[in-house]
């Protein structure tokens, strides 16, 4: 019994390994405040709130419960998130020890695949360690919403593992896991389509024989996929938007492609925010990207004879590439350090082998470990730091625009810093900076004019908030926003109109519904007011406001139990309640006990 125990203690040593090391680099990411996408996808995403909203995560795009669309579907990432805000609600540190420790896992199935393509326990271990702790993935881990990539690799791995099992005449058990496993690949992330081609790439390197049946499957799978998702649940789907052609995007891959591999050797200035940027042939950066490309075809290919681990190392680099070339498929960047999250698993093992074949050499092998920890180590370090430009916000944007001036969307959300910060004057002159030198762009429209309502500028700001919405019919915010500047002046049936305008664009506006709800308790009309306040209760559970004017409907009804309990509910949600209204509320409250 004892060996036993001896024996799975010593089978859970990777784990432990790459679970303090995990939470050893990234410790500081723990306090970090939601950046980016995370501010949409898990602040504002009304569907997380409440688990009534599966089948709508499921069967809609990502940005669906911020009124927005992106053009993906991944109803795994969505449910991890779903799943955190039942447990701690929006305190981000409950979400950050989540992706790291999805992270972590990613990195264990990272060990299992080394271990299984390379039939070495240092080897895997080491390549675990480096995919763990590398720079590259600071974006995937500190950014919560990145975590996409932990889910798909997690999922795509246990997959090919499974399938590279069946193929090697094991049980029919392991192709339902291998199909089950990429399901849930293909639902944390589109990425997971590569899955057919890596399996591919493995019987073409070890010259396993195909099995029709299992290969046959995994394809089915990925073409039911992009059936579903493309002429069903998103006709749009992975459409970033962009125009150019794939014969333009080609110079800019070159570009990412140097660039790639320079930042998993020397891994230094990696930012967010590269933009869609088309490059020509004789640009100096696609030259040397070039001559990059065609030396690592010329070491690729004097592999194919020489080492068929390095080989296929060196093809699933590649190939892990090919979604996120922006050749294939167009995407909204050029390139993105975490689109190696993939790739770079296979120059992570090269680099293991090689460092520990130094064990081999008499004269040195004492000393054979010591590179590979060194870089694990230096790695780690810098990792550490560059942790530092995400625990805040303003000093993350001001650093992606350093690197991409261009960048407009970081622009405008440092100013949206400054401007929930109350730097009104900082916020002021960027947007208006913003809207002189980009007239095109909406979203600073809407955000200046919530600073002139604030202030009392309110036909400047009417003006910038139609302005938006001419540049965006679809913005459901600029919709509200007017909508209650109409409020302000007294213009109660104008503001109506706005606000059903808002629901009309954006079904998960909860603002909307709840100034609907506001505007004709107001006028009077308890029936309306009770349908729209109820309506932004059932698709936030936790709209602070909807309660307390339900409260306050209750009270004018006669309904003073109800009254009552929506009172307490949203003092405890943390809303002010009118003090009179409160006191009148305790006094009958009181009296009743």
């Amino acid at each position: 019994m004892e060996i036993l125990i001896k024996k799975y203690i010593y089978k859970l040593i990777p784990f432990l390994i790459l679970l303090s090391l995990g939470f050893l680099v990234f410790s500081n990411t723990l306090t970090s405040e939601f950046v980016w996408d995370d501010t949409l996808l898990i602040e504002k995403n009304v569907y997380l709130k409440d688990w009534t909203h599966i089948p709508k995560l499921f069967t809609r795009d990502i940005g669906a419960g911020a009124g927005l669309t992106y053009g993906f579907y991944r109803p795994v990432l969505m449910l991890s998130l779903m799943l955190d805000y039942s447990m701690w609600g929006l305190d981000v540190r409950g979400y950050h020890a989540m992706t790291i420790l999805l992270h972590v896992l990613a990195a264990l199935g990272v060990y299992y695949f080394a271990l299984l393509i390379c039939k070495d326990k240092n080897i895997a271990l080491f390549s675990s360690m480096l995919f763990l702790v590398h720079p590259i993935q600071c974006e995937d881990v500190a950014y919560v919403t990145g975590r996409a990539d932990s889910l798909f690799l997690i999922f795509l791995l246990l997959s090919f593992i499974s399938y590279v099992y069946y193929s090697g005449k094991a049980s029919g058990i392991y192709l339902v896991a291998a199909s089950f496993f990429y399901v849930l690949s293909l639902l944390s992330k589109e990425n997971g389509l590569i899955l057919p081609v890596l399996a591919l790439l493995y019987h073409h390197v070890f010259k396993v024989k195909v099995k029709k049946a299992g290969f046959f499957l995994i394809t089915g799978i990925a073409a039911l996929y992009l059936g579903v998702v493309m002429f069903i649940i998103r006709p749009d789907a992975f459409s970033s938007g962009v125009m150019t052609s794939w014969v333009e995007r080609v110079p800019g891959f070159f570009v990412a492609f140097r660039r790639y591999l320079t930042a998993l050797f020397i891994p230094v200035n990696l930012h967010m925010g590269h933009m869609h940027k088309t490059f020509q042939l004789a640009d100096a950066g696609v030259i040397l990207g070039i001559v990059f490309f065609i030396i690592f075809l010329a070491i690729t290919w004097a592999a194919r004879r020489s080492n068929m681990l390095f080989y296929f190392c060196l093809l699933w680099f590649f190939m892990g590439l090919i979604p996120v070339s922006n050749v294939v498929i167009p995407a909204s960047s050029f390139m993105a350090y975490r689109y190696l999250y993939l790739p770079a698993i296979g120059i992570f093992i090269i680099f293991s082998s090689l460092s520990l074949r130094l064990n081999r050499i008499r004269t040195v092998k004492r000393f054979s470990g010591i590179p590979i920890l060194f870089c694990i180590g230096l790695f780690s370090l810098i990792s550490f730091n560059q942790n530092r430009y995400w625990s805040d916000p303003v000093r993350f944007f001001k650093r992606t625009v350093d690197f991409v001036p261009e960048n407009l969307s970081a622009w405008n959300n440092l100013a949206a810093i400054y401007m929930r910060r109350g730097q009104r004057v900082k916020a002021v002159r960027l947007f208006e900076k913003m809207i002189r030198q980009h007239p095109d762009f909406h979203s600073p429209y809407n955000n200046l004019a919530n600073l002139y309502k604030d202030m009392g500028r309110i036909d400047e700001a009417i003006a910038l908030y139609r302005k938006a919405i001419q540049l965006r019919p679809n913005s459901s915010d600029a919709y509200n926003n007017l909508g209650k500047t109409y409020v302000i002046i007294g213009k109660k049936d104008e503001a109506i109109e706005w606000f059903e305008k808002a629901i009309s664009v954006n079904e998960a506006c909860v603002g909307a519904y709840v100034n609907l709800g506001t505007v004709y308790l107001e006028k009077g009309r308890f029936d309306k007011s009770g349908f729209y306040l109820e309506k932004a209760i059932r698709l936030d559970p936790d709209c602070a406001e909807a309660y307390n004017n339900l409260s306050v409907l209750c009270y004018r009804t006669g309904k003073i139990s109800e009254a009552i309990e929506y009172c307490r509910k949203a003092q405890g949600l943390g809303t002010r309640v009118h003090p009179e209204f409160l006191a009148l509320i305790n006094k009958i409250e009181h009296a009743r006990n």
